[in-house]
């Protein structure tokens, strides 16, 4: 399997490398901090202190408050601050152990408010906190197993966790995301406390990316711990750890260094081993287009009263009275370490721009390749400049663009029976709406509103963009096909007020412009439907089709990854049901229901054009050519998970999923699913996807005209059904993992628990037309 990359798709921080600062004494006898962070910021951003309050009534110890007057004084410094391990854990060094102090939270409500006077205000706190930890090495810190408290120590670890996530946020402070650091992964604590972190991260935390700080340092030697001058083994456990931890959570280098104590007077290890470690920084932020692991050097400055060899890993050298007098001796850091991270990949993208618009196109993929598909979540500059060469660029779609009435569409119909019909322009307008990756670039296409909009690439006759005509193709044909020889039940009847011809399970998927209210009422009962917006480079339906296209570039679809959609609800209606959306208060229409209610959805949209529920079918019907049976469909996938995945597709008696009476969730409903599978072309009755950002191709055998097909993805160890009724409980509610993008077109939540809902872990699409007669369009 591929590793891993450890460079995070989201990070809070603007900067790749930041320095960890001992604000206390610790044997620097008239030290100064005002000296010493002046002599920081000037090769570094982004500063990691250890201490906050030791007493039962919060107030900010003296030498952080320090740092913290210094940080929200001074442009463009960022901070992240852990806290004493009292906060955890308390006692220790012959004291029983016990819980620590945020185990109340009383406690964590009055530490929130002594942060926010110590920053001075809540916007203070925002504009230059990046994260808090909890203690330091909790796996090191703690009650060791053999002590009758270790049973506890993980509760209070958990406790603590839960009441300053509760506090932070009921103070307005619920976007600073929490964590830890690791001294050693693979022991109880550290394994249990990665685990905890994970399944409690706040979504509203680092784009819902979970990360833990893990620390390392060389190996130990004849000469004392942590001497050896070999860094290869300290990268490689990084590597390591995120292969095992899956992308699950994100490695993040909490502390690593070396002690000038094994420094002789003719050997400078401290440089050597440095020199590898902003060697294999180098070589992240070139292949990842300027982003890192996030990784903080230990330490800024030695600690003379500590025991060695931790009392000399401070990389700035000092005089006689602890004055700071630059870096020691070898220590040359890279130039990029005190550049934005936005800075450096909206440098790289906008020459990337440049390159693809002077018809360079090769230089798109190479653009991602390079490490795009690695973004600060608020890098949306750099995604821009992205889809802005991909609309740009003289025929990006290269043989493939052509005339709307091309001579691969009539060649395709005649090929499976079909004459083309006089109202071609009208089943082309109708592609458009259902399957917009037939048109134009990732850019452009229909608005919402069902009125088009113009810009590169657009048709002056038909106000549509330049077709893929490949991919029209196959939707004139798959849409000609179904009315011709078809009388498939609508998802809604749109004419008659959008009521419901049939009992069925249907998503309700929101796609906002803004956090806002969403009441769906559905036969006359009410409902409020999660109102936040998704990300602005959430993949569309354009997007996702023109994804499965096998020449598509893997990369780009890495690069779009973990851009969350809204929270996709999943509702049981009722035939005769009538279904209606609100929207911020206000009701809406649906402009382009005639058009794709027979593909199996509807949007609902807003006033403004801006907003919509996209209402969907979780099944697919199988509208073969010539409503013949026993046909072979062709099963198109996108893997933007990076977890192995795996399809099974299985026949349903009902738009609601049920199997010989069984509804999903029922008790046999799994067996009775893998009764129903289809073998598919390799002889099994599941499909592998391809790894992290590939495409593969499979077929489905032995399919009937009018077959309701749904089905369900093996990830993780978990199994997870198009039906959310079927699926886990979270808070009370079943997690729905399908997102639709169109006709037969859907996309998979991959984690439990539903993840980080970007929905494209694996995306799927059914085709029930193109593997007949002469297989032009496969």
């Amino acid at each position: 399997m591929a590793n891993v990359n450890l460079v995070p798709a989201n990070t809070p921080f603007g900067y790749n490398v930041g320095i960890n600062y001992e604000s206390w004494e610790v044997g620097r006898t008239g030290y100064s901090i005002t000296a010493d962070l002046n002599q920081i910021t000037q090769n570094f951003s982004l500063i990691r202190t250890y201490h906050d309050s030791l007493g039962p009534t919060p107030v900010m110890d003296g030498t952080q408050q320090q740092v913290i007057t210094y940080v929200v004084g001074t442009s463009n410094v960022e901070l992240v601050m852990g806290t004493n391990e009292s906060a955890v854990v308390q006692g220790g060094y012959g004291a029983p152990w016990a819980a620590g102090l945020m185990n109340s939270s009383t406690y964590t409500d009055q530490w929130v408010q002594m942060l926010i006077s110590s920053f001075g205000s809540v916007a203070n706190v925002k504009a230059h906190l990046r994260g808090i930890l909890l203690g330091n090495e909790l796996d090191m810190n703690g009650p060791p197993p053999s002590d009758p408290s270790f049973s506890s120590y993980q509760g209070w670890i958990n406790a603590s966790f839960s009441n300053l996530k509760a506090s932070m946020a009921g103070a307005g402070l619920g976007d600073i995301p929490i964590s830890a650091s690791i001294a050693n992964y693979g022991n109880t604590v550290a394994n249990a406390t990665t685990s905890y972190i994970q399944s409690n991260w706040s979504s509203s935390w680092n784009n819902n990316s979970p990360y833990v700080m893990y620390d390392q340092y060389t190996q130990s030697t004849s000469l004392g711990p942590m001497s050896s001058t070999n860094f290869a083994p300290v990268s490689t456990y990084f590597q390591s750890l995120a292969n095992t931890l899956g992308g699950s959570v994100d490695v993040y280098v909490g502390e690593t260094g070396y002690s000038t104590v094994y420094n002789t007077p003719t050997v400078n290890n401290q440089s050597t081993v440095y020199t590898q470690i902003f060697s294999w920084l180098n070589g992240m932020e070139s292949a990842n287009n300027g982003k890192t692991v996030p990784l903080f050097l230990f330490d800024a400055f030695d600690q003379p009263a500590a025991a060695a060899p931790n009392s000399s890993f401070g990389i700035y050298a000092e005089s006689s009275t602890f004055q700071p007098a630059g870096l020691k001796a070898g220590i040359t850091l890279p130039s990029w370490i005190n550049t934005p991270i936005s800075a450096l990949t909206t440098a790289a993208a906008t020459k990337a721009v440049g390159l693809a618009q002077s018809g360079n196109l090769g230089v798109i993929e190479t653009l991602v390749s390079a490490g795009l598909k690695e973004l600060n979540a608020d890098s949306g500059t750099v995604m821009n400049l992205v889809l802005t060469a991909l609309n740009t660029a003289p025929d990006y779609n290269g043989s493939r663009i052509a005339d709307h009435t091309s001579a691969r569409v009539t060649a395709a119909l005649a090929d499976q029976g079909l004459a083309t019909p006089g109202n071609i322009l009208d089943l082309i307008v109708q592609a458009a709406v259902v399957s917009p990756g037939a048109f134009a670039s990732v850019g452009a296409g229909l608005d919402l509103s069902g009125s088009s909009t113009g810009g590169p690439g657009y048709h002056a006759v038909s106000n549509l963009g330049q077709a893929n005509d490949l991919l029209l193709a196959r939707a004139v044909s798959a849409l000609l096909q179904g009315q011709t020889y078809f009388h498939t039940p609508d998802v809604l009847n749109v004419a008659a007020g959008d009521v419901a011809p049939v009992a069925q399970s249907l998503l309700f998927q929101p796609m906002l412009a803004s956090d806002t209210a969403v009441q769906v009422t559905v036969g006359g009962v009410g409902y409020s439907l999660t109102g936040k917006a998704g990300d602005a480079h959430a993949w569309s339906a354009q997007f996702a089709q023109q994804a499965l296209q096998k020449d598509f570039s893997a990369d780009l679809v890495k690069m779009f990854d973990q851009q969350a959609q809204s929270t996709v609800t999943q509702m049981g209606v009722a035939a005769g049901s009538v279904v209606s959306v609100g929207i911020g208060g206000a009701s809406t229409t649906t402009p382009q229901g005639g058009a794709t209610t027979s593909a199996g959805f509807v949007d609902f949209v807003s006033a403004s054009g801006t907003s919509a529920v996209h209402v969907a079918q979780a099944v697919a019907v199988a509208e073969t050519v010539g409503a013949a049976n026993d046909q072979t469909a062709i099963v198109r996938m996108r893997q933007g998970g990076a977890q192995d995945e795996h399809v099974t597709f299985y026949k349903v008696d009902d738009y609601s999923g049920s199997i010989g009476g069984l509804k999903p969730g029922d008790a046999g409903y799994d067996a009775a699913s893998d009764a129903r599978a289809y073998v598919t072309g390799n002889g099994s009755t599941m499909l592998t996807s391809a790894s992290f950002g590939g495409y593969s191709e499979g077929t489905l055998l032995h399919v009937n005209a009018g077959d309701l097909v749904a089905m369900k993805l093996s990830s993780g160890g978990h199994t997870f059904y198009a039906f959310a009724n079927a699926n886990e409980v979270v808070d009370g509610a079943h997690v729905g993992h399908l997102w639709n993008y169109g006709m037969n077109t859907w996309g998979w939540e991959d984690l439990y628990g539903g993840g980080d809902h970007d929905y494209n872990d694996l995306v799927v699409q059914l085709d029930f037309t193109s593997a007949s007669g002469s297989h032009l369009l496969v």
